[in-house]
């Protein structure tokens, strides 16, 4: 380690070196061209580099990057003040920028890693404790602190709070710390054990303690089976007025059809049924299934699961029932 030590600090003096000692102009414009193109080179080099080698070489070209610059920060200093009054100490100045640039860096890195420990600071306990109001439509709920949810108050996700990130859960506690229910126009919980970042699920608070809902065991599973699944991967529910309204160009092309009721419309939706699909995946018997119906007169219920061609009726019937059974387990009371 101590070799290393040595090694990185003397490619950090040589660096220095190369810039630092120029008496004049004429020739440390020309070193310091060459020694930055050395550095882009050496850059554009790195970047086709694989192995373990090649941390150690960032680290080299890194400090060199970093000699370079102080020496020629130094030198600048240097000769810009030979051209007015107040000169400054030619040694002085080397020692104090060679001592202060790493410095710097290391000051600069220490704040970068405490704005993304900051960043990754989970919610307070008292937030993940309590329920949180929010509405879709005319459909009230109280839900938990959890992963599972990504909520948005306009229909794209833009501006989601997406749950399964800390800085977003702690800003959706701010929002909701009055009691006063959040009004969205689109949530989706992602209840599939097999979906993607369920591993962050099961680590989860939510996960850590036993919760009142009938899928909660079924969601925080370890092991996750080959069977047909009991729940829907991912369950969306959607304002269809926020719907249409941010959606200029299909609202348009409805109103030239002749229908701007909007009962019409939910009659529409309604009348979608079940889509699939098959993938290239690891099972050639799997498709892929996606459900909507109307859960109110306001407010859309979208289902995806996974499934196959026989069993996919019957098993969509399931999926509707576990999604409603998940939604009504999750109504604010009356």
């Amino acid at each position: 380690m101590i070799v290393f030590g040595a090694y990185y600090l003397l490619f950090y003096i040589l660096a220095f070196c190369t810039l630092a000692f120029w008496k004049s102009w004429r020739w440390f414009v020309p070193a310091s061209l060459l020694v930055g193109g050395l550095c882009v080179w050496a850059i554009n080099d790195l970047q086709t580099a694989d192995g373990p080698g090649a941390l150690f070489a960032y680290a080299f070209v890194g400090l060199f990057m970093l000699g370079a610059v102080a020496g020629f920060l130094g030198r600048l200093i240097i000769l810009a003040t030979r051209v007015s009054r107040f000169q400054l100490p030619e040694k002085a100045v080397l020692l104090i920028v060679f001592v202060a640039a790493p410095l710097v860096v290391w000051g600069w890195t220490q704040w970068v890693d405490y704005q993304q420990q900051n960043r990754l600071r989970p919610p307070s306990p008292a937030c993940l404790d309590r329920m949180h109001a929010v509405s879709v439509g005319n459909v009230a709920l109280e839900i938990p602190l959890a992963p599972i949810f990504s909520l948005s108050e306009q229909y794209d996700w833009d501006e989601a709070y997406f749950l399964s990130s800390n800085h977003r859960s702690r800003a959706f506690c701010e929002r909701t710390q009055d009691g006063e229910p959040v009004r969205l126009a689109r949530m989706s919980i992602t209840t599939g054990p097999g979906s993607y970042g369920h591993r962050n699920v099961v680590n989860a608070p939510f996960c850590a303690k036993s919760q009142p809902y009938g899928w909660w065991e079924h969601l925080c599973q370890k092991e996750v089976g080959e069977s047909l699944q009991d729940y829907p991967d991912k369950i969306t529910l959607s304002e269809v007025e926020s719907y249409f309204s941010e959606n200029n160009s299909l609202l348009d092309s409805v109103k030239e059809a002749g229908s701007t009721d909007l009962s019409e419309i939910r009659e529409n939706m309604r009348n979608k049924g079940i889509g699939c699909y098959e993938t290239n995946g690891y099972r050639d018997d799997v498709i892929h299934c996606t459900a909507q119906r109307m859960l109110t007169d306001s407010v859309q219920i979208e289902y995806m699961f996974r499934s196959n061609q026989e069993d996919r009726d019957a098993h969509a019937l399931l999926m509707e029932q576990r999604a409603l059974e998940i939604v009504d387990s999750l109504r604010a009371p009356e």
